[in-house]
């Protein structure tokens, strides 16, 4: 919810802003940081497998707050450069040229190129992220209300529209 008002707030593609997420691994080695769009949620088992690693999870939000030593909803890596920090940027960056991410507090949010974040952080570029359901299912039924106005309207249909309609239709029976 947080990345989604942020993006509002900013006036930006909910998918430009990006959260950190604090993930355990095993308990010899330091936590990591995966930043990840608004619109998504990590993947453990993508995770895991990226980093070579069986298992990952996610901590309790208090556990966050102490392996970062920052409040949940600031937590980000540029708060934490040289603190050991493995920081792993989901693949979907790579669509965009700049991205927000937090400031280390939050309400503090940055705005930097992908190049620049990756550089900064040492960042390593994986696949580790999936649609959050549910806001896939509001943006669904968002599809199929401006879908029966178009229709309603006779207005004709653009592929894209009609495509993400077809799937709504399929999935909501």
């Amino acid at each position: 919810r947080g990345a989604q008002e942020t993006a509002r707030l900013l006036n930006a593609d909910p998918a430009s802003i990006f959260k950190t997420i604090v993930i355990l691994r095993d308990k010899h080695k330091k936590p990591l940081l995966v930043l990840v769009s608004g619109d998504s949620v990590v993947d453990l088992k993508l995770l895991a497998s990226a980093i070579g690693e069986k298992k990952v999870h996610l901590p309790t939000e208090k556990e966050a707050e102490q392996v970062t030593g920052l409040q949940a909803g600031g937590i980000s890596p540029l708060a934490l450069l040289n603190k050991g920090f493995q920081v792993i940027l989901d693949s979907s960056s790579q669509n965009f040229e700049q991205i927000h991410v937090s400031g280390g507090q939050r309400g503090l949010n940055i705005k930097l190129s992908v190049a620049d974040l990756i550089k900064l952080t040492n960042a390593r570029v994986e696949f580790v992220s999936k649609l959050d359901a549910k806001l896939y299912s509001v943006y669904l039924r968002a599809v199929k209300k401006a879908l029966e106005i178009y229709r309603e309207e006779n207005i004709p249909l653009n592929t894209k529209l009609a495509t993400e309609a077809q799937k709504y239709a399929v999935i909501t029976g």
